[in-house]
């Protein structure tokens, strides 16, 4: 189980970093246990996905939002239509795709080129 502590860490994102903003998807350890686990057991609510991972709610639903960001889950409801409801999370697989070849062509020296996010 993770600390407390090591949730509340803040994160510089990989554009302040001016790297790729791919490395963010890959840089979280909770983005990549949340990846994971949704491409293994399908759809779930933040509640859920949190519990599984032995995670808080809050740190699990910062993860899930920068990976909506990235195209590699989308909530239902959508962004816009969310307060007061219960999301369920779907994984993407043709980002994560995309995303991992990115990585593989940023670590071997390649150039990487920004993917368009989705709508």
């Amino acid at each position: 189980m993770k600390t407390e502590m090591m949730d509340a860490m803040p994160r510089v994102s990989a554009q302040a970093m001016n790297q790729p903003a791919v490395l963010d998807i890959f840089s979280s350890a909770i983005a990549r246990e949340i990846t994971r686990w949704l491409a293994t057991h399908g759809p779930a609510t933040t509640s859920k996905i949190a519990d599984a991972l032995q995670r808080r709610q809050l740190t699990a639903l910062r993860a899930l939002t920068m990976l909506e960001n990235h195209g590699v889950v989308s909530g239902n409801p959508g962004a816009g239509d969310r307060t007061g409801s219960v999301v369920t999370w779907t994984y993407h697989a043709a980002p994560t795709r995309n995303a991992v070849k990115q990585l593989r062509q940023y670590v071997t020296g390649g150039e990487v080129a920004e993917p368009d996010l989705p709508n």
